[in-house]
């Protein structure tokens, strides 16, 4: 798509700009996170139509935390967390963002925010365990208008900036995911294409199978639960573990990982991303 959009603007585009000039340039970034800047002699219509296939860059946000997530995402920079896990989702409505923002920051104990085209990007740390589907169901109920929500996984200071982003525009370029009113990161690397597919595991894969995979006795628990087709009295047994124990460490795996590995989608997944190798 952006060499189509070099050969059509190729003597009013800049690529990958050192210093930058608004009064001049509107600035972009393209599939391959490299901003661009196109002159602003373009018409309003043209402008409208590039911004709605690229992310438009932002240079100032009032809060220091969103500008640092900013710039993670989309310059590649470092984790903005203070090295804290933070579970993320995207959602988009026709209703009121900022009462909706308003309610996630009385719900959850630290809740960051950032625009992603007509999406909010939300990072919040779920300590309460809530059922994101059936939260934003009464949310949207409450509201009177439908809200397209996708549940994310954990996000750790592990994972750069640019792979995040990747799994961002997997997301969108993924329609049968894209489209739903819930979607979780399940659901999109089952449903994303074959190039997508690289970026969505790659992402889960070094932000919560990673770390499985060093814990030893986690990846036990893990491999028997799976070896005895999920069924706790059988694992527990396996591992010579009281059930309240195994359960205990199963509900300690899935907060670790930001799902839920006693439902079937979750597990399923987990395990093809155990043994995925990119």
């Amino acid at each position: 798509m952006y060499d189509r959009l070099l050969k059509l603007y190729k003597n009013i585009i800049l690529e990958n700009p050192k210093n930058f000039d608004n009064s001049k340039y509107y600035y972009f970034y393209n599939e391959n996170n490299f901003v661009f800047g196109i002159e602003k002699t373009i018409t309003n219509n043209e402008y409208e139509l590039i911004k709605g296939m690229y992310i438009e860059k932002t240079f100032h946000y009032n809060n220091s935390v969103q500008e640092k997530i900013h710039k993670y995402i989309f310059d590649n920079a470092s984790y903005p967390f203070k090295n804290q896990k933070y579970q993320f989702m995207f959602y988009k409505t026709t209703a009121e963002h900022e009462l909706i923002n308003g309610l996630l920051k009385d719900i959850f104990n630290k809740v960051e925010i950032v625009k992603y085209h007509d999406y909010e990007l939300v990072f919040y740390q779920n300590k309460s365990e809530l059922n994101i589907e059936e939260l934003f169901r009464t949310i949207s109920f409450d509201f009177g208008k439908p809200i397209y929500v996708h549940e994310g996984c954990n996000i750790s200071p592990v994972v750069k900036g640019n792979t995040f982003f990747k799994y961002i525009n997997a997301f969108f370029n993924t329609k049968d995911t894209y489209e739903k009113e819930f979607s979780d990161a399940c659901t999109l690397l089952y449903e994303a294409s074959k190039e997508d597919f690289e970026d969505v595991a790659g992402f889960m894969k070094k932000s919560i199978i990673d770390e499985i995979l060093e814990d030893e006795q986690t990846l036990q628990v893990v491999t028997a639960f799976f070896e005895n087709d999920l069924n706790i009295s059988k694992t527990a047994a396996t591992l010579y573990m009281h059930r309240n124990t195994l359960n205990s460490k199963l509900d300690t795996i899935s907060r670790q990982m930001g799902l839920n590995i006693q439902k079937f989608k979750h597990a399923s997944a987990v395990l093809l991303l155990l043994n995925y190798h990119n």
